[in-house]
């Protein structure tokens, strides 16, 4: 029996609707909480399920060649997940600005490569300073308790 290979159409078609049923489930959740409480995620589901299925249509609506997947191995994903992990782990005690920095900082440098070393610190730089605005400044959400900082 030979087993068919997975195309990148397909592989996309997949995540556009495992997007789209993960809009349900976040949405569906929401909805059964006040609106005061719910408006991030219910606003997170509606935009979730509208990019997955504008992304389903032009991935179903394309007229280019299907490719074979190419592996992009499961050395990017496990050091990707095992980063997340660590980040999580050290928020509690470098706090949130310090671990949000070295993780982005890190994960581009290690996936995207070493030749672009300013690129990756501008981009962690200006990342973490954004998420300190949107969330602790504009959203007023509590900053995370840290041991040291």
């Amino acid at each position: 029996m030979e087993r068919a290979e997975m195309t990148t159409t397909t592989r996309d078609a997949i995540f556009a609707a495992l997007a789209f049923g993960l809009a349900l489930v976040i949405g569906v959740t929401a909805f059964g909480y006040p609106v005061g409480s719910s408006y991030f995620p219910r606003s997170l589901a509606g935009f979730i399920g509208v990019m997955s299925v504008i992304y389903g249509f032009r991935v179903w609506g394309s007229r280019a060649v299907a490719q074979p997947v190419s592996g992009v191995g499961a050395g990017a994903a496990f050091i990707a997940f095992t980063a997340i992990a660590i980040c999580a782990l050290a928020m509690k005690f470098i706090g949130y600005e310090a671990t949000t920095f070295m993780f982005l900082f890190g994960l581009i440098v290690t996936l995207g490569g070493r030749q672009r070393l300013v690129a990756a610190l501008a981009v962690a730089v200006g990342a973490t300073t954004a998420f300190h605005v949107i969330f602790f400044v504009l959203l007023g959400v509590a900053r995370p308790e840290s041991l040291f900082f």
